[in-house]
């Protein structure tokens, strides 16, 4: 069970996470941070991955223990987080990285253990979620999400970019579902991809 220590000074700016608690950071200007709340929940042990949405009216967490994503609605005055559902599934195992669309009205959820990559819908007034389709390593012949470790929106809303250990894939959601369209594989004489653990775009969305 996840005890989560919620931290604030003045508007928050962003969310950070740690094995054992969720908490907004603020822009500090010298000042200490000071906690503003707590939150716990069965289905948030070990959560590693944390995401406002775009509104900042709600905030998705990753569990990789309990193999869940979390959604909340959030305070953007206060910071605190209020739990209004969470998604279980053997397809979440090792839930590592969520991602909502620039839009708003899609989730994306990385799972390494599983492992794999899901895709949700996104009720943006109500923030709940519900689950359109989920890929584990060897669906449909795709072999490149072998420790699906992260995942990013393109920055109209249209593409879906996942990192394993080893590729990126590039689905195609803009029919609500995954399309894969390509497949950027390791090289191994120089090895660009092997390990990897990080994945961002671009603000212009060129790279």
């Amino acid at each position: 069970m996840l005890a989560a220590m919620l931290l604030a000074v003045g508007t928050p700016a962003r969310a950070k996470v740690g094995e054992s608690d969720i908490f907004p950071l603020g822009e500090t200007k010298g000042e200490s941070l000071a906690e503003v709340g707590s939150t716990e929940g069965e289905n948030l042990g070990a959560v590693v991955g944390i995401e406002v949405s775009p509104d900042g009216r709600h905030a998705y967490a990753a569990s990789w223990q309990a193999n869940s994503v979390t959604s909340f609605k959030r305070d953007p005055l206060s910071g605190r987080l209020k739990e209004i559902g969470s998604l279980v599934d053997a397809k979440f195992r090792g839930a590592a990285c969520v991602r909502v669309s620039p839009e708003g009205s899609m989730v994306a959820l990385a799972s390494f253990r599983a492992p794999g990559v899901a895709l949700f819908s996104r009720d943006k007034a109500t923030g709940k979620i519900e689950l359109l389709q989920a890929l584990v390593n060897g669906d449909g012949g795709i072999n490149s999400l072998g420790f699906a470790i992260e995942v990013a929106f393109s920055k109209d809303s249209r593409f879906l970019y996942t990192l394993g250990s080893s590729a990126v894939s590039v689905f195609d959601v803009s029919a609500n579902a995954l399309m894969l369209v390509e497949v950027l594989e390791n090289d191994p004489l120089r090895n660009q991809l092997s390990g990897g653990r990080g994945l961002e775009l671009a603000p212009d969305g060129q790279a």
